[in-house]
């Protein structure tokens, strides 16, 4: 395959014929092939004996060099999707001089140090990667991921041959699939709870933080890293101030690294304000300065852009504002390129925006996700409150609840403090009093086939010390995060740009969740360490903006796009047997009144109907794929 400029980030791929048999060279250059739209500089195979490995390049780091590499026997392949933050510890492991090291791809300096430490190297790495090693003396196979699987891989085990991807489609061309309805019954829900499954019987994500390995005895998959919530961090509030601006300030110059100048999606709130106001700083007097990218919502309530222009007025730098694109979005032909549910409105509302990033020359972005997550605490903190005996916060907790405009009602509220601590019978008895929770128009005996009721209460296995950090892990490394991070993922790619997530470095990860009750938990405003770490840098409209702003006019925009109310009338799902077409068209007739009506109460339909209209044009995009419309 052709060679191009730069050096490889975007796709991998790996063969492995457990059997022994000489590697299919022709089966893994095809799946590699059909990632190029991730890695368009260049595409290399290289196969040893039973198995090989595929790359797709996309250039964004400045060491990098031509991938799968190999160690000087040629025995040993390694490929690796991503990016790695501790070069010079693992240069240490390798036993490299610092300017020897400087020199080094990422992935050059992974397979050195796995070649010193074995499978115990992955529990080492920080950053975000996906990566695949073939030893062929041992015809083994190694694939793993971070562990937050912010990037990508799947398998399929046909026969005795293994395949890997980073994405869907590439193994579904490869073979034959079939669809797993018990995941698509998840996806009808709003999200999947599985973290290892997809839309296809035969095909598996390999979970984040977990390693799997393959050879002539099968596969093994296990976890080899995880997150802890035990114990908490000591110091005063100033302190632990300091540490979160080292930490923060560490974690965006890991992401600083590039090849191109990164830029910043900025919205109006301190999540990506305060990433694009660490960012200046370390970049100050770089020959890339860090721009800004807001997305524009000319005449709606919802629109950030004014508090986004004195966000980069108090910080400096270029600033680009696009209109939201959620609307012209094609969702449809989004779910046929890629076999899987299509991406949802709020990330389609960036898409033109990043297109025009890349085209600017900034296909590295920065992005906030991640501060609402680790930093906003968690409603299991009432339990907590409750539990300790501090009732007086409770109800203070209560108070503040009541005076917000999206409140939960007495009960609600009730039942969020309760949950966790309540015995599994009486959980049982109040099921059955108040419903399993599912959507009304998923049908009974379609839910009952695929044991949906259970298949979503599985949760991750996670150890923590309060339930505030149960809870908060249990989200996070549950199937409905790493799905989101896949589609922002995915997106990225489709757009030519890269996403990095500042809040999700480990090291800061983990400082949130050691971060005593009252400056993690405050029970006034969500984020408050954060905010008052910035309030002195940024404008006061955006320290103080209020968290969980309302998007449900996006799915609202992009339904309309697909036909309205139109789009329900002849459903893909509904003739598989798994909805209620008539119940589904009444809720979204109920629905458009509403939203016609300027009736807030449309809010409770949309994401549930978006869940639905995910499904169906998935569903309707396998069965009768369109023209790719990008």
């Amino acid at each position: 395959m052709a060679d191009g400029p730069g050096a490889p980030m975007s796709a991998i791929a790996a063969i492995a014929h457990l059997d022994g048999a000489p590697a299919d060279c022709a089966r893994l250059h095809a799946v590699t092939l059909s990632m190029t739209a991730r890695g368009p500089d260049a595409q290399h195979v290289k196969t040893r004996a039973a198995g090989g490995l595929g790359h797709c390049l996309f250039r964004t780091l400045p060491e990098d060099a031509s991938q799968p590499v190999e160690d000087a026997t040629g025995s040993w392949l390694l490929a690796l999707d991503g990016r790695i933050d501790n070069r010079s510890d693992l240069a240490g492991v390798v036993g490299l001089p610092t300017g020897e090291a400087a020199a080094m791809s990422d992935a050059a300096l992974v397979l050195g140090a796995y070649l010193k430490a074995g499978d115990a190297i992955f529990e080492r790495l920080l950053g975000d990667f996906a990566i695949l090693a073939w030893h062929a003396a041992a015809r083994r196979l190694v694939a793993a991921r971070d562990l937050f699987g912010l990037r990508p891989l799947y398998f399929r085990l046909d026969g005795r041959t293994l395949l890997a991807a980073s994405t869907l489609d590439a193994l579904r061309q490869s073979a034959p699939a079939t669809i797993d309805e018990a995941m698509a019954a998840e996806a009808l829900c709003g999200g999947f709870a599985s973290t290892s499954g997809t839309l296809f019987r035969e095909i598996a994500r390999l979970p984040p933080g977990h390693l799997l390995t393959a050879n002539a005895d099968g596969i093994r998959i296990r976890r080899f890293i995880g997150l802890t919530a035990v114990g908490t961090r000591s110091g005063s509030h100033d302190s632990l101030g300091e540490e979160l601006d080292a930490l923060l300030t560490q974690s965006v110059r890991c992401r600083l690294r590039s090849a191109t100048p990164v830029g910043v999606m900025l919205s109006g709130g301190i999540d990506s304000a305060s990433v694009l106001a660490t960012a200046r700083v370390v970049a100050n007097g770089s020959p890339n300065p860090v721009a800004a990218f807001t997305i524009s919502h000319h005449g709606d309530p919802h629109d950030e852009s004014d508090v986004a222009r004195a966000i980069v007025a108090s910080v400096g730098g270029a600033h680009c504002i696009e209109p939201s694109s959620a609307a012209q979005f094609d969702y449809l032909a989004d779910a046929a390129a890629h076999a899987d549910l299509p991406i949802h409105p709020s990330g389609a509302n960036g898409w033109n925006l990043r297109r025009r990033a890349a085209q600017a020359g900034s296909p590295v972005l920065l992005l906030g996700v991640g501060s609402d997550e680790w930093f906003g605490g968690h409603r299991w903190h009432q339990t907590d409150l409750l539990v300790s005996g501090r009732w007086r916060q409770l109800w203070q907790a209560w108070q503040i609840e009541r005076g917000r405009e999206d409140r939960f009602t007495t009960p609600q509220f009730v039942a969020q403090t309760l949950m966790p601590i309540l015995p599994v019978a009486i959980k049982r008895i109040g099921r059955v009093l108040t419903g399993d929770g599912l959507p009304d128009w998923i049908r009974p005996d379609f839910a009952q086939r695929v044991g949906l009721v259970d298949r979503l209460r599985v949760r991750p296995a996670v150890v923590a010390d309060t339930y505030a950090r149960r809870g908060l892990l249990i989200n996070e490394l549950g199937g409905r995060s790493v799905h989101a991070l896949e589609e922002e993922e995915r997106l990225g790619a489709a757009s030519g740009t890269e996403n990095r997530y500042p809040f999700y470095d480990r090291r800061l990860v983990q400082f949130a969740l050691s971060l005593p009750d009252d400056v993690a938990m405050p029970i006034d405003t969500p984020k408050r360490f954060l905010r008052e770490r910035f309030r002195v840098r940024l404008p006061a409209s955006s320290v103080d903006q209020p968290v969980g702003l309302d998007y449900g006019f996006l799915m609202c925009d992009a339904l309309r796009s697909m036909g309205g109310r139109a789009f329900f009338d002849d459903l893909c799902t509904e003739a598989a047997g798994w909805v209620d077409g008539s119940r589904a068209r009444a809720a979204a007739e109920t629905m458009w009144r509403h939203y016609d009506a300027g009736d807030v109460r449309y809010c409770g339909l949309t994401m549930p109907l978006w869940a639905l209209a995910a499904v169906e044009c998935w569903l309707r995009a396998i069965s009768h794929p369109p023209a790719p419309a990008h």
